[in-house]
């Protein structure tokens, strides 16, 4: 069973349960949209908590459901996380569509896009006005989300703002800025918070001026991404901390790979033998990025870049690594080549609906089904992870029984 070796850190889940408080009236959706949603986020009346997958009567405007407050603490809320869905010749925009429907339907506090969506760099002639199409292919399903739902976007490879050619990076900037300008920050690495948790987006493509071709140590944050990442995390007191990115800093020369890879380069500040580099590669650094996670209590790694649902945990952090929201196929056989060996993989599209409470945060794989629209295929738990202040290390409480 998913999490059954990772008992210190998360459980798989079993019900969420208590009062929710109906909310205000969502837009009408089409039936598949909103199938297998859990009650306790979609309603059209009596309110039922989510134990599996649970179906929904549909019948006129449904009514989107408000999280309730945990104690004395911040409102639970729920925020939603798609990765890759490029809307290229192995796309189907009709899939896209469901899922950002599906994601309105769940009404969280916002959507975090992973990257490689505008795929700029696979243009054949990257000019602004195809860049701009490029764009404007995106605005019809983005602008599914309206005013309530913002929209938080992570650079992908594709993308085209990447430091090996700076003169497509800042075309590409500045479209992405016009076609979407309340997601396009000064720079492409920010934190904030909501509630009591952390959102850390990282742009390990910016600082990266030689594109890697054999040596994987070429991917970098930049030392001042880095400093910044790491007072940020040192500053934080939220209960909760989330990094998203679109692939780690290292793995293959392509960024491929998850836990398997990621006690290497940049990331992990090893050579692929095992042995030590970071301090040569990297002087004056501190220590690696994962390492930096450890100590200051990170909860979990989002990324996608791989096209796979793959759920990972090394040394108490959750690697999670995303499906694309729009493929028709259910194969996973690029799991092997990429070097997923650990966690559960599993395929098909769709997105992740995640519910930040006090003490327990729960992740949601909602997957697209050609024949029932949208379920929950998996999920999980996540436990507050607490920070040890003298060691700088962390003290890992048991899950509640």
């Amino acid at each position: 069973m998913d999490g059954a070796n990772n008992q210190r850190q998360m459980r798989v889940s079993g019900s969420v349960t208590g009062p929710v408080e109906a909310g205000r009236a969502g837009r009408r959706l089409p039936r598949r949209a909103l199938a297998g949603i859990p009650a306790s986020w979609v309603a059209t009346g009596s309110v039922r908590p989510f134990g599996g997958v649970d179906r929904l009567p549909i019948s006129g405007a449904p009514i989107v459901a408000r999280l309730p407050r945990i104690g004395n603490g911040p409102p639970a809320f729920t925020f939603a996380i798609e990765a890759d869905p490029h809307l290229d010749v192995r796309s189907d925009p009709s899939i896209f569509g469901e899922v950002i429907d599906s994601i309105v339907a769940t009404s969280p506090a916002f959507l975090i896009d992973l990257g490689d969506t505008l795929m700029v760099d696979t243009l054949t002639q990257p000019t602004i006005s195809n860049i701009r199409d490029r764009a404007s292919r995106f605005r019809q399903y983005f602008d599914r989300l309206g005013d309530a739902i913002p929209l938080h976007m992570v650079i992908g490879n594709h993308d085209g703002e990447a430091g090996w050619a700076p003169s497509l990076a800042r075309l590409s900037n500045d479209v992405r800025r016009e076609a979407f300008p309340a997601s396009v920050h000064a720079r492409n690495y920010r934190a904030f918070t909501h509630g009591d948790a952390l959102f850390v987006l990282l742009d390990p493509f910016g600082s990266t001026t030689v594109k890697p071709n054999a040596d994987p140590w070429a991917w970098t944050l930049g030392r001042e991404q880095y400093e910044w990442l790491a007072r940020t995390l040192e500053a934080s007191t939220e209960t909760w901390r989330f990094v998203f990115i679109h692939h780690l800093v290292g793995g293959d020369r392509l960024g491929r790979g998850g836990v398997e890879v990621a006690r290497r380069f940049e990331w992990g500040g090893c050579d692929p033998d095992g042995s030590l580099a970071f301090a040569a590669r990297r002087p004056g650094w501190g220590v690696p990025i994962h390492d930096l996670f450890v100590d200051w209590g990170v909860t979990a790694v989002f990324k996608g870049h791989d096209h796979l649902y793959a759920h990972q945990e090394l040394d108490g952090i959750t690697y999670q690594t995303l499906p694309q929201p729009s493929h028709p196929g259910e194969s996973v056989r690029q799991a092997a080549e990429y070097g997923y060996v650990t966690g559960t993989v599993r395929g098909g599209s769709g997105f992740l609906s995640v519910t930040v409470e006090a003490t327990v945060t729960t992740v949601r794989f909602v997957k697209w089904n050609p024949r029932t629209g949208m379920a929950v295929d998996a999920s999980y738990e996540l436990f507050a992870r607490v920070v040890n202040a003298q060691a700088g290390r962390l003290a890992q409480p048991e899950a509640p029984s």
